[in-house]
């Protein structure tokens, strides 16, 4: 498999439609968000317009139920309103694309081969999609803006799990950081590769957000859920990595978390 493969090429020629004027979508579209599939499955983009309690717990309980099945014959009708490539635009339906993908290209369920290709290098020992019934007692729970419990994923959920359905812990994500700085490890090089340019100084390598301008350079991430919200944040040339993570989301969250990472690592630089 290599990055210009076109999707259908690997997974079937019933998905066809995932192209546009004849130009198709490829893996490096899809780990770009550059595919142009939509944001979330459906009935989800709608809630998420009103975000509210009620509608968050609606949402939660569509995308705990949605199988895998569900989602392939949703993708199979998707039409393409722009070329692949020409444009940035977040899909959690493309990371779920991938991990489909990558369990036809190596025969083994993706959360099996997250754990041999990533956790156990990155020495993850705590880390996983889904939650045995102890693990789920250690899981946070999260708040919104007034204070109130808002939904979760302690429980198994039938898709893949690649879109935001990763649990892990302050260890673990230490483990993370240290890997990521491993610059002579070939997998993670290629994952901070430039792949597509995106606005200002701001790249897409494979999901990360390539930060470069003439004075530094960085990657990060920024990922969040009903009652949780998270900024990760690698500078590779000073060897520094900062994870925050609040059990509180409201709409201020995201640009203060940036901001406390921001003023840390200028302190450590």
């Amino acid at each position: 498999m290599a990055l210009e493969d076109a999707v259908y090429d690997i997974i079937g020629k019933k998905y066809k439609n995932l192209q546009y004027q004849e130009e198709p979508v490829t893996v490096q579209h899809l780990i770009t968000h550059t595919s142009g599939l939509p944001l979330n499955i459906q009935g989800v983009s709608e809630l998420y317009q009103i975000p509210n309690s009620n509608n968050y717990f609606k949402a939660q309980e569509i995308l705990a139920n949605y199988s895998k099945e569900e989602l392939l014959l949703e993708i199979q009708s998707v039409r393409l309103t722009q070329k692949p490539g020409e444009g940035y635009s977040y899909s959690n339906v493309a990371p779920n694309l991938i991990a489909h993908i990558l369990e036809i290209v190596y025969n083994k369920p993706f959360e099996q081969l997250l754990k041999e290709k990533l956790f156990i290098p990155a020495k993850m020992t705590r880390t996983h999609i889904n939650l045995d019934d102890r693990q789920q007692t250690f899981l946070a729970n999260g708040y919104n803006e007034d204070n109130k419990l808002m939904p979760n994923f302690k429980k198994p959920i039938q898709l893949w799990g690649a879109a935001g359905r990763i649990k892990s812990n302050s260890e673990d994500l230490l483990n993370y950081i240290k890997w990521q700085l491993n610059n002579r490890n070939a997998d993670v090089k290629l994952s901070h590769k430039k792949l597509f340019y995106d606005v200002d100084n701001i790249w897409i390598g494979c999901y990360w957000e390539v930060i470069e301008d003439d004075t530094s350079y960085h990657i990060e991430h920024h990922g969040g859920i009903y009652g949780s919200q998270n900024w990760l944040m690698i500078y590779p040339e000073h060897n520094i990595g900062i994870s925050i993570i609040t059990n509180a989301s409201f709409p201020q969250a995201n640009q203060l978390i940036k901001e406390t990472a921001n003023k840390i690592i200028n302190r450590l630089k």
